[in-house]
């Protein structure tokens, strides 16, 4: 045995907070359904700042991944094209319209924002409720595909390296769920209350 017991442990260390092997954020696709969804799209922005976070990082350049996050809409067409660089100059095939991805993410993320809005001030209820609610899908449909493109450009198909509900995740689902029974309840029972 020669330790020397003076000799502070030795430790593999590692950055937690990056991948490195990841070039953007890999999820599976049901896990960021179920939390696109369960959270009512809170979980896109952090998935913004984890694929922004992740560019980042590899490419050792001066970005600010919060605020392309929080803004996002400004933002996707950018993230979307970087991915498809990256497919590209990798030689990995995989079918999509990054452009088209990002313009429709952009309006129904939009139209979002606006019928909550006229939901707020009680116009056009309850349909603005439904076509928000819509939008939010559609909003779901897109990342969904994105996240296709990265998992199979960081040769995790399945994004089996991240399928798993964290407790995180757990918290933001609670969140989510909360403000989905709210929505309910102003939808079906709104009548009821007043």
């Amino acid at each position: 045995m020669n330790e020397n017991i003076y000799q502070a442990p030795e430790a593999k260390l590692t950055d937690i907070e990056h991948d490195t092997d990841a070039y953007f954020f890999v999820v599976s696709v049901a896990k960021l359904i179920i939390m696109m969804i369960g959270s009512v799209g809170l979980y896109g922005i952090y998935w913004f700042y984890k694929n922004w976070k992740s560019y980042k990082f590899r490419h050792e350049v001066s970005l600010w991944p919060i605020p392309r996050a929080i803004f996002s809409i400004f933002f996707a067409h950018s993230l979307f094209y970087k991915i498809d660089t990256a497919l590209n100059d990798n030689n990995v095939e995989y079918d999509w319209s990054p452009g088209g991805l990002a313009t429709a993410y952009v309006i129904f993320s939009l139209c979002s924002s606006v019928f909550d809005q006229l939901s707020y001030r009680e116009i056009g209820l309850p349909y603005v409720d439904y076509l928000s609610a819509l939008a939010l899908f559609v909003i779901c449909y897109c990342l969904v595909q994105v996240q296709k493109a990265v998992n199979i450009f960081n040769g995790d198909v399945e994004g089996s390296t991240n399928n798993k509900i964290t407790f995180g995740n757990v918290v933001l689902l609670v969140v989510g769920l909360l403000i989905w029974g709210l929505v309910i309840v102003d939808m079906f029972f709104r009548d009821w209350l007043l």
